[in-house]
């Protein structure tokens, strides 16, 4: 019996006319369980698919995916890729309440948003983004402004960051439930962002942390929560005056990051104004009660054993790699 099926129109091949549905399945798959639908533009929503559990999608329309969703109550894994929409459609939302996992590919948040705005995600989904282009963090918002909320009221709770920077423009932010992210396919990580953008050189890090801010501080009307404990930079320069900022407390505002206590940075051009300006602020946090744990660097440029015996004064535990104390250099190849 057929489990799992593959249609596939890309050269523009003509199709049966009518519900694929029909002509192919004769209304017979009680088994099938995996179904790939690549630029088919006929109606393929039937009970035929009530039994599965994943389902690929590229190139659809979105009134025909949310269509063939409803169909779809035990879907567990769903993929989609280049959903086509006007932006000014408005359906019921389709509940998705066995759904594990999105992983949506668009070309910018303007073809995103309206496909999340259909969909009731459960509240223990895996969500993964890639996203083409971005104009900049208030973007961001219009896309997690529509993500379904849980009547409730309870969400994920995220508690730890990772962020890497690829190369001048692309980069990816994972999010997960843990206290840490030890590889970017752990279980626990709830949310999933890759995207490029065009932006000035120097605000392109700060969008990390002004990702964070949105998706955690929407109110009553946020998909996540966070308490972050954890927070991973990977590959980016010039960052630590965005941190340090984002870190430091002000008189009349809100204490930010409260529970953070574990900061790892990896392959990172650090400078001596922007390490003390970094000691400064986690001194004053300091003296609120608010201490960070550990600070863990790696394969990080211009971070002496001088920086690192002054970091103790402030921090339990400074754990540095050879190359970081060495500056770059292997001890192992160094000239006598």
């Amino acid at each position: 019996m057929l489990k799992t099926f593959k249609l596939l129109a890309r050269d523009g091949s003509p199709l049966p006319i009518g519900p694929i549905s029909g002509p192919i399945f004769q209304g017979q798959a009680p088994l099938l369980r995996d179904v790939s639908v690549d630029y088919c533009y006929r109606s393929w929503s039937s009970c035929i698919f009530d039994g599965l559990r994943s389902l690929n999608v590229t190139g659809a329309r979105l009134p025909d995916l949310l269509s063939a969703l409803r169909c779809m109550p035990a879907l567990e894994l769903l993929a989609l890729e280049s959903i086509k929409s006007n932006g000014t459609m408005l359906f019921d939302k389709v509940p998705l309440a066995r759904l594990k996992s999105v992983d949506l590919r668009a070309a910018s948040f303007r073809t995103a948003v309206p496909v999340f705005a259909h969909l009731a995600l459960p509240v223990d989904v895996k969500i993964s983004l890639h996203l083409n282009s971005i104009r900049g963090p208030e973007t961001f918002s219009d896309l997690f402004s529509v993500i379904y909320k849980h009547p409730s009221g309870s969400g994920p709770v995220l508690r730890s960051m990772r962020a890497t920077n690829f190369d001048a423009k692309f980069m990816a932010v994972q999010f997960s439930t843990s206290r840490a992210i030890k590889h970017y396919d752990d279980d626990d990580i709830r949310l999933s962002v890759r995207f490029t953008f065009d932006l000035p050189d120097v605000v392109q890090p700060d969008i990390v942390l002004d990702i964070w801010q949105i998706i955690t501080q929407q109110g009553h009307q946020a998909f996540f929560s966070g308490e972050l404990e954890f927070i991973h930079f990977d590959g980016f320069t010039g960052f630590i005056l965005g941190l340090t900022a984002a870190l430091r407390i002000e008189e009349s505002s809100d204490v930010t990051y409260p529970s953070l206590r574990v900061l790892e940075l990896r392959d990172m051009v650090l400078h001596h104004d922007e390490l003390e300006d970094l000691r400064d602020v986690l001194t004053m946090r300091t003296r609120h009660n608010l201490c960070l744990q550990d600070l863990r660097l790696t394969l990080c440029n211009n971070f002496t054993a001088g920086q690192e015996q002054l970091f103790r004064e402030v921090i339990a535990n400074v754990d540095c790699d050879q190359w970081t104390l060495n500056d770059g250099r292997s001890s192992e190849n160094e000239l006598p």
